[in-house]
């Protein structure tokens, strides 16, 4: 998730989601995780000709991409997360929160 609104490097909130997979790629266990990413701007990345590329890893990685959006809550313990995007009220999706000790890459 990257938060809507200026940050200082808009490739920071992406980068985790990258080495996550990367790691769950290598453990075996990306093809049973439901990954996405959101982002609140057009693109995965300002610059189109970065972007091409990191539509590439997104797509490598299996990653859910969801663009002109944001989270606008979450439901612990439902375990769920709303996605709302700037069409559209919001979508609910599922939670999966993962043990502290298992965040470790």
């Amino acid at each position: 998730m990257m938060p809507s609104g200026p940050i200082k490097c808009a490739g920071a909130p992406q980068k985790i989601a990258y080495l996550a997979c990367d790691h769950w790629r290598r453990e075996g266990v990306l093809k049973d995780i439901d990954v996405h990413l959101v982002l609140p701007t057009p693109r995965t990345f300002g610059i189109a000709s970065i972007a091409d590329n990191l539509d590439k890893v997104v797509s490598d990685y299996g990653i859910h991409l969801h663009t002109n959006s944001e989270v606008t809550a979450v439901d612990a313990n439902a375990r769920k997360v709303t996605v709302s995007a700037a069409a559209d009220g919001g979508t609910d999706a599922m939670l999966h929160p993962i043990a502290p000790e298992r965040w470790v890459l």
